[in-house]
């Protein structure tokens, strides 16, 4: 009874750990949309929040302090993946654009964390 109990232990311990799966593009985080997520990629400083730029795509990490450096580089975080039009920008009727966002919408990651740095 104690070795079963001793592989229950174990066997839940290791799935806690799994990682989220890593996301690269739009394409692959339209069917994560609401999970927790990674992403790779190069680290910078916007004005919304840090975000991280890979090849293809653009992630902002919202709840996540700013890095404590002025470089770029290659980091991976985590979060809860959410596309959003909240922070798009604005078109008045004389056309004039407000400050924001791309006017389709942005990824973001919510309780965004950096796992490497």
């Amino acid at each position: 009874m104690k070795v079963i109990a001793i592989a229950v232990l174990i066997l839940t311990a290791v799935s806690c750990y799994r990682s989220a799966p890593l996301v690269d593009n739009a394409s692959a985080a339209q069917k994560l949309v609401g999970k927790t997520v990674r992403v790779t990629g190069t680290l910078n400083n916007t004005k919304l929040a840090p975000s991280v730029q890979t090849n293809r795509w653009t992630v902002y990490c919202l709840d996540m302090p700013w890095p404590n450096t002025s470089k770029s580089g290659t980091v991976t975080v985590e979060g809860q993946l959410e596309y959003t039009q909240r922070f798009q920008a604005g078109v008045s009727d004389d056309g004039a654009i407000s400050q924001g966002t791309d006017t389709s919408g942005d990824w973001v990651l919510n309780k965004c964390a950096m796992v490497t740095p």
